[in-house]
């Protein structure tokens, strides 16, 4: 058997003690001893810890539930699905803004060419806006003017019942062809 040079025990453990592997009826316990070869001690003597006589208490049986769990995660979902719902209409709500402002100003655009072109601006602004945007028109400098300007107002709906509808009104100005 080789030992470690640094340690006189071989790194097995402490100087001057060997370990017995002993077990007792119920479980294993580790005891250390000490040993009477003066090379393995290097001079060091050491006390075995204490022996413990006593056994442990015996764990307390499992207590009976006196109320059952089942149940309560689909209370929880129960408790946050309105806010859950909220959360998803205001989600779609903000995206319904978003497109209304796209609308408008597209038809704000169409509106203004055909406008300084000299064709029917509500025309052009009712067939660049989606039809239930409900899209109304009015038009900005007047004959003799070197621009002219449309503004297009939408009306998005709701989907959060507690709100009003949400009016949307965007600008577009063009030169004026002559």
């Amino acid at each position: 058997m080789r030992t470690n040079p640094r340690t006189a025990s071989g790194g097995r453990g402490r100087a001057g003690t060997s370990h017995v592997l002993r077990s007792r009826s119920d479980r294993a316990t580790l005891h250390t001893t000490p040993t009477s070869d003066p090379a393995a001690t290097d001079g060091c003597t050491a006390t075995p810890p204490p022996h413990r006589t006593t056994d442990p208490e015996p764990a307390a049986a499992p207590t009976r539930r006196l109320r059952d769990d089942r149940g309560v995660s689909i209370l929880e979902f129960v408790g946050f699905l309105p806010i859950l719902l909220l959360v998803g209409m205001a989600a779609v709500q903000l995206g319904l803004i978003g497109y209304g402002v796209n609308q408008a100003g597209s038809g704000a655009r169409a509106a203004a060419r055909v406008a300084s072109q000299g064709g029917d601006p509500d025309a052009a602004a009712r067939s660049a806006v989606s039809g239930w945007l409900d899209p109304s028109v009015s038009l900005g400098g007047g004959p003799g003017s070197d621009v002219t300007t449309a503004t297009v107002r939408v009306t998005v709906p709701n989907v959060i019942p507690l709100f009003d509808r949400y009016a949307i009104t965007r600008r577009a100005t063009m030169p004026t062809d002559d």
